[in-house]
């Protein structure tokens, strides 16, 4: 079986990173079925930023899908998987739209599940080698704690809460998830 992978790119209120991320995204277009931002009505210039963006690079594996309403990440990600199993595609990698992540790692990790059959991949930001860009010392050294209180709680080393680099085996995922509630945070 040949696998469709679908990158969803969740938006929300990220106009001056999507600035930086649309063309670095754009660029590594060609190693996913198709690039998909689905936009959760902004209060900014999300929208615009991403039809600008888009309609300046001539990449025809892309679009863009806004939200009737506000759903929050997790009505998001319902919509992404919704999409995903709609359309046929064997893999959902979700990539936050604030350009906390590289898209070179990106690419890196969605062809290591791949080759390793993998059901999912969380990325973590804040393992020993990882290197962590656009975060404030504040945010750095509150997630760093948060990871070592919920380390502690959980006796056993936990280095991220909330990734935005994660990549799904559709057909691994629970069946149920159009019944969870949208405020849920699935990658924990």
């Amino acid at each position: 079986m040949t696998n469709k992978v679908l990158l969803a790119i969740p938006c929300y209120n990220c106009a001056p990173q999507l600035q930086r991320l649309i063309p670095k995204v754009l660029d590594s277009a060609n190693h996913f079925t198709e690039v998909v931002f689905f936009e959760n009505q902004s209060a900014d210039d999300t929208l615009e930023t991403l039809k600008n963006g888009v309609r300046s690079h001539s990449v025809t594996n892309t679009k863009i899908l806004q939200n009737r309403e506000n759903y929050g990440l997790g009505g998001s990600f319902k919509n992404m998987v919704e999409y995903g199993n709609r359309n046929g595609f064997s893999h959902l990698c979700l990539f936050h739209g604030d350009d906390q992540a590289s898209t070179e790692d990106l690419v890196k990790v969605v062809q290591y599940c791949l080759e390793k059959e993998l059901s999912c991949v969380f990325g973590a930001r804040f393992m020993p080698d990882s290197k962590s860009f656009g975060y404030s010392r504040q945010r750095d050294w509150g997630n760093r704690t948060l990871n070592k209180l919920f380390s502690w709680l959980l006796s056993t080393p936990i280095y991220e809460l909330g990734s935005g680099l994660n990549i799904y085996k559709l057909s691994s995922l629970p069946k149920d998830i159009p019944l969870w509630p949208n405020h849920m945070a699935f990658d924990i």
